[in-house]
């Protein structure tokens, strides 16, 4: 039996704006919470700050845990923490270290364009924008 994948991402909100990771496929332009599967030995709050690293080239202060998220479906089982993150204003930016694959950038999108867009999971695109207050979002694409 296969054990689920457990990831952490990153959720850093500033002025109204969430900072996303942008990738194309076949489809177009879409976007998620930078963030990544956990190695062995690594504990949540570092691999937040190592995928931080990885895809956007920002280190960052990890706050509370904000969401929770579950998928599962015939590919497999994975859980998701979401971290609530913070950029220091004194902090550089520097070039993603190690991108994703079909990863082709990252950028600030509004809060109130989220669900205009291909943002996923869309049910975490939606409690972001009702200031929803749950943890535990669901079973969700």
């Amino acid at each position: 039996m296969k054990s689920p994948r457990i990831s952490a991402r990153a959720l850093v909100l500033q002025q109204n704006a969430v900072l996303v990771t942008e990738y194309e496929d076949e489809a177009g332009i879409w976007y998620t919470l930078p963030g990544g599967g956990q190695q062995h030995g690594e504990d949540l709050i570092c691999c937040v700050q190592r995928e931080m690293l990885e895809e956007v080239g920002l280190e960052v202060t990890v706050r509370k845990i904000r969401f929770v998220r579950e998928l599962i479906n015939e590919e497999g089982h994975s859980v998701s923490i979401i971290f609530e993150c913070q950029v220091g204003c004194d902090r550089a930016h520097t070039p993603p270290t190690n991108p994703d694959s079909g990863q082709v950038g990252w950028k600030w999108l509004e809060l109130d364009q989220l669900t205009s867009h291909r943002f996923y999971p869309r049910k975490l695109a939606q409690a972001l924008q009702n200031n929803d207050d749950a943890i535990y979002i669901g079973n969700v694409n």
